[in-house]
């Protein structure tokens, strides 16, 4: 498997363990879908290498620059591919005990002196004016 494959198979059993666990045979379910991402990625990268302007690639500093925008479309590349073909067809599950969390229910409360504050991170105004 490549590169690809794993980084979204990671992605999938991380975040969306109902949908990795209905897929019969992940391994080549990514395996197949790395290598869906390795063509898309390359014939993008195959366009962009014949693209008309940029500096000239013929002088050290000229090369220089065209290797480093080439190296940055390839990362956006990536991410575009990525991001089609896992972010959006499987976007993460939410799950039911992250949102009990006390962190999360800490962090919605709309009022600070109903929060938990362990480690006194919250400054109200009688705080900072006995500190005065």
């Amino acid at each position: 498997m490549d590169p690809y494959g794993c980084r979204a198979m990671d992605y999938v059993r991380e975040h969306c363990p109902r949908q990795y666990a209905a897929i019969p045979d992940p391994v080549s379910f990514f395996t197949n879908m790395g290598e869906e991402m390795r063509a898309q990625v390359m014939a993008a990268e195959e366009t962009l290498a014949h693209a008309p302007g940029g500096p000239d690639p013929t002088t050290p500093e000229g090369w220089g620059q065209r290797l480093g925008q080439a190296n940055m479309a390839t990362l956006m590349i990536e991410e575009r591919v990525f991001s089609t073909m896992v972010y959006e067809a499987m976007p993460p599950e939410e799950d039911p005990e992250d949102l009990a969390s006390p962190t999360y229910v800490w962090a919605l409360t709309a009022d600070p002196s109903q929060r938990d504050d362990p480690l006194g991170l919250i400054r109200t105004r009688s705080h900072t004016q006995e500190a005065s």
